[in-house]
């Protein structure tokens, strides 16, 4: 099986980096002990939580300079980064990012890497921007997905799009089991646990399926209802799952389980894992491929990196490609 593109390491310029820092202190896992930065005035560090906040941050740091940025906070706070920087000109070129995961979920973080600040506070991640070394190992390049959601909505980008069960389970997660503490994998985990029994017993209370008509730049076509209608430019994603299979080099790795799969309850663990075997064939619900362009017609909510939207058919697709290359560093 092929990964997508962008997920291989590359050499950089070792030169010293201008270091900024956006810190959301409302995400699930800030902790003002170790997550606040302390670095003093030769580091700018900016709070922010709404977009317009962060897109605020993003501006300043640019006008400053900053060529790496530090985002510490969890996936909603990183997609919100990502699209101010990889689809405005605020910055002639997208500068390094350091993960700081400090948000309930930190699926993007846990797959490119993170840089942590708990034992010795920022000053490692300070002394790396002043003599970077080792960037061959310490920095990892992925691909951003865009989202170009139809109508006169803007694009936006992030790492992953879910919808149909996805949706579903994020919506649950978010708004049912953060208030209890779930925070990490394990609110997923638990998430995941009602899905598969919901599969079991055929109970589509909470998991409904999105009817959707999808292309792609390579031929693939489905119409049909999806229980499962995921993609992402990220390697692994909760709980480590990778459940994507397709062949082809392409950025943007999709999966498609139909409503009704054939044997999907026995068959989830294998889905999820995106180990190939021969009953994965369209004919029996199950389609995974990496594109460089898909579009998706459908009328419901779908997540992007745990922030909720809505489609319209009726605004035509929603379209996912590719944004450009984003390179995080790891420490």
């Amino acid at each position: 099986m092929l990964k997508p593109a962008g997920v291989e390491t590359t050499s950089y310029d070792a030169r010293p980096r201008r270091l900024g820092i956006i810190y959301n202190a409302h995400s699930g896992r800030h902790r003002k002990r170790w997550a606040q930065p302390d670095l003093g005035a030769g580091v700018p560090a900016i709070r922010a939580k709404s977009p317009a906040e962060i897109e605020a941050a993003v501006r300043q740091l640019a006008d400053a300079g900053v060529d790496l940025l530090a985002v510490a906070g969890g996936d909603g706070t990183v997609q919100s980064v990502l699209g101010h920087i990889m689809l405005g000109d605020i910055f002639e070129r997208p500068p390094l990012l350091a993960l700081v995961p400090t948000g309930s979920t930190n699926m993007t973080g846990n797959d490119v890497g993170t840089v942590s600040v708990k034992r010795d506070g920022w000053q490692r991640l300070h002394a790396w921007a002043s003599s970077p070394r080792d960037m061959d190992r310490h920095v990892i390049a992925r691909d951003v997905l865009r989202i170009d959601p139809g109508g006169s909505a803007p694009p936006l980008c992030g790492m992953f799009f879910g919808a149909g069960a996805i949706y579903n389970a994020v919506e649950h997660t978010q708004k049912r089991l953060h208030q209890y503490g779930m925070r990490g994998d394990v609110g997923p985990g638990v998430a995941f646990t009602r899905f598969v029994k919901a599969v079991a017993t055929g109970d589509r209370r909470y998991f409904v399926p999105v009817d959707v008509r999808l292309n792609d730049d390579r031929g693939h076509t489905i119409d049909q209802p999806s229980i499962l209608l995921m993609a992402s430019t990220l390697d692994t994603l909760v709980l480590r799952m990778h459940p994507f299979w397709g062949e082809e080099n392409g950025p943007v790795a999709w999966t498609s389980v139909a409503e009704g799969a054939e044997g999907l309850l026995r068959r989830i663990p294998a889905v999820c894992r995106g180990r190939r075997r021969r009953w994965m064939t369209p004919d029996k619900g199950y389609r995974s491929h990496n594109s460089d362009r898909l579009a998706l017609s459908f009328d419901g909510g779908y997540i992007v990196d745990g922030e909720f939207f809505t489609a319209r058919s009726a605004d035509g697709p929603v379209v996912l490609s590719s944004a450009g290359t984003a390179r995080f560093v790891n420490l």
